[in-house]
């Protein structure tokens, strides 16, 4: 224990002082007046008043004691600290192909959800952050301020830049360059990409090889590939009308291999960062850094202020609420101090496990309040934990078996419950879910989880439909070829079939495409309640800045994702 204002314990000479010149100082009349005077005084003899003293001065030394700032570290402090640091270059992919939907909810926002887990676990790294398509942008320059970069990167506009094509050369120059100001005969950088286009991979890891770069890799995406949602919600086509289905590329692991480094390919699991960052951290050569921890502490005042309070009132209050006072002081460490009032202790260190992200500690200490507090609070802070941890199914028994009249904590229930639904992939669950949760308040957050998860049923309904066309087709092609041809009709007969069936399509159409002007009304009412929570909802947008421009490549009938 330590104190923040050492010098107020000075003030503890007078104490002795002013108790040896005690008899004069309590019958001054500049001190008290009359009535204070009949209380420390009392009527109950010498032993009474000797108490009174004793207690007026056990407060005085209370408040010293006090203003002195009593305080518990909670981290050693060690200023100029020289420890070692690593330095890596984080990549992004942001091309077109990033958005991808077979990585939940699409690879750009998976593989952004990655980079910042990878951030906290590399916590003696400091990281530069860039982004890349055709060119490369600059998000971050090199820092250790953790929570800056995770900011920065959740905040990406990605529609300042470019994100046609996925130039691994152009991730490379931009690397490049931010080590410059840096003397480092080795490099290292990190490209999260779904593989790139591919072009020109043999002089790419000639560059690398060139500029003593060693490039590890994040590759996101399947094998079996996946259409492209654009903003618009449509489906990206290419020139010919076809749908696009963009698969990842595995070749690009020729790159790291060649250069060095390490590589890890998913399909949406984040089971394997962990490796990655230990192989990267065996990898990178780590310099001496002088660093200056900030110490952290505990307020520890308000115990001798409270002590100080009671003596103070025990000293001017007669004698049977003393000893009634004195009679519950003295029950007091009879009580269950470890579920009632030492609680906060383990609800702190919990809570602060869980903003560290250290979820295995957080899990083990919010179990144990759980089990002997069995309250609402603390079974929501548990299933947090869990689902933190990935064990969604745990999380996901723990939110449905809360039971709370508090409005605010079952809201929070079940729009927790709702994202560990979609992330065990129970679409529909999830959905209700969340309009469960909307429909006890109404929040821009649980509203796009919302919007998002009806757009990919809608996806999956079209994809599964298109598959039972294709099954169609396919077997009526097979029946007519197994079938004899019939006789060909007679051109008039023809005609007039063709004419009725054209026919009853324009009346079909017709009786279609009028709509109904109260649904029209509708509509409008909740497209313009939909843009208000929009502008309402406005974040701050991370853009970037020009890096490094890479080259064009220009193909007849190809578009670039």
């Amino acid at each position: 224990m330590t104190f923040a204002s050492p010098l107020y314990l000075i003030l503890m000479v007078f104490i002795p002082m002013m108790a040896w010149f005690g008899g004069r100082f309590f019958h001054h009349e500049a001190f008290f007046d009359a009535n204070v005077k009949n209380r420390l005084q009392s009527h109950a003899g010498s032993l009474l008043r000797s108490h009174s003293k004793g207690l007026f001065f056990i407060a005085l030394a209370c408040a010293i004691i006090a203003l002195a700032r009593p305080q518990r570290l909670l981290e050693e402090s060690h200023e100029n600290e020289v420890v070692k640091m690593g330095m890596l270059a984080i990549s992004l992919d942001v091309s077109q192909s990033m958005l991808a939907n077979d990585a939940f909810p699409n690879r750009l926002s998976f593989a952004k959800l990655s980079i910042e887990t990878m951030m906290t676990q590399l916590s003696d790294f400091k990281i530069a952050l860039s982004a890349f398509s055709n060119d490369a942008f600059l998000v971050a320059p090199f820092s250790e301020d953790t929570a800056s970069l995770q900011f920065l990167l959740k905040h990406l506009d990605q529609n300042s830049m470019s994100s046609h094509g996925s130039s691994i050369m152009s991730a490379i120059m931009s690397s490049e360059k931010l080590f410059q100001p840096f003397e480092h005969t080795s490099k290292d950088l990190l490209i999260v990409s779904d593989g790139g286009d591919g072009e020109d991979l043999d002089k790419a890891i000639e560059k690398a090889k060139q500029l003593h770069i060693r490039v590890h890799l994040y590759l996101v995406g399947s094998t079996k590939g996946s259409t492209i949602t654009l903003g618009s919600g449509e489906l990206l086509k290419d020139n010919k009308g076809n749908i696009v289905i963009t698969k990842r590329y595995d070749g690009l692991q020729k790159l790291s291999i060649e250069t060095g480094g390490v590589y890890v390919s998913t399909n949406g699991d984040s089971a394997d960062i962990t490796w990655l960052c230990e192989q990267i951290r065996l990898k990178v050569h780590k310099d001496n850094v002088s660093k200056i921890n900030k110490t952290t502490a505990q307020e520890l005042f308000y115990y001798p202020l409270a002590l100080g309070l009671c003596s103070l009132f025990l000293a001017l209050f007669p004698f049977h609420v003393k000893r009634f006072s004195w009679a519950f002081l003295l029950l007091l460490p009879l009580q269950p101090l470890h579920s009632g009032m030492l609680d906060f202790w383990e609800i702190q260190k919990a809570n602060k496990a869980y903003e560290t992200k250290d979820y295995t500690q957080a899990v083990e200490r919010f179990s144990a309040l759980e089990k002997e507090k069995k309250s609402a609070q603390t079974a929501y802070n548990l299933a947090n934990a869990l689902y933190q941890q990935k064990a969604y199914d745990k999380a996901l028994a723990l939110y449905q078996g809360i039971k709370t009249d508090d409005a605010s904590l079952e809201y929070q229930r079940w729009h927790n419950m709702g994202n560990t639904l979609a992330q065990m992939h129970q679409i529909d669950e999830a959905i209700k879910a969340y309009e469960k949760a909307l429909s006890m308040k109404e929040d821009d957050d649980t509203r796009k989880n919302l919007e998002l998860l009806k757009k990919q049923k809608e996806e999956q309904q079209k994809q599964n439909q298109q598959k039972n066309k294709e099954k169609q087709d396919n077997s009526k092609k097979s029946e007519k070829s197994e079938k004899p041809e019939k006789p060909e009709q007679k051109p008039n007969e023809e005609k007039k079939d063709t004419q009725k069936s054209d026919k009853e399509n324009t009346k079909e159409d017709k009786s279609q495409s009028k709509p109904k002007p109260a649904e029209e009304k509708k509509m409008s009412e909740q497209e313009a309640q939909k843009w208000e929570r929009m502008l309402n909802n406005i974040q701050p947008n991370t853009k970037p800045m020009p890096l490094y421009k890479g080259e064009k490549h220009e193909t007849d009938n190809v578009i670039r994702w």
